[in-house]
């Protein structure tokens, strides 16, 4: 995806954060992309809902799912445990919000 692709992505949903998740460890080359925009507050719940169930790997499908605008097919990651391992943390750091600053006056 070009720089022009991901400009018309991020003026239709916000902030978009680019996912790459390697398939093979061998192989530099093979990669899954996924575009992700911001969670809202209905994505969050869901996703935590999810990952306290008895699979928690529905989550990171799930997730992946309704965050994904662009990019390689959330169905990949089913099949390669290791990038659905990498997806997983790859989803915890995009859900992760900016923490608030405190100050004492």
């Amino acid at each position: 995806m070009n720089e022009e692709q991901i400009a018309e992505l991020k003026a239709k949903y916000g902030k978009i954060t680019t996912v790459i998740i390697p398939l093979d460890e061998d192989d530099d080359s093979k990669v899954l992309t996924y575009y992700l925009r911001k969670p809202d507050k209905q994505t969050r719940k869901m996703i935590s809902k999810l990952a306290n169930g008895e699979v928690p790997e529905r989550a990171v499908i799930a997730g992946y799912n309704a965050l994904r605008v662009a990019g390689d097919e959330v169905a990949a990651l089913e099949k390669n445990d290791d990038a659905l391992i990498s997806a997983e943390d790859a989803l915890i750091e995009v859900l992760k919000v900016q923490k608030a600053v405190i100050k004492k006056n």
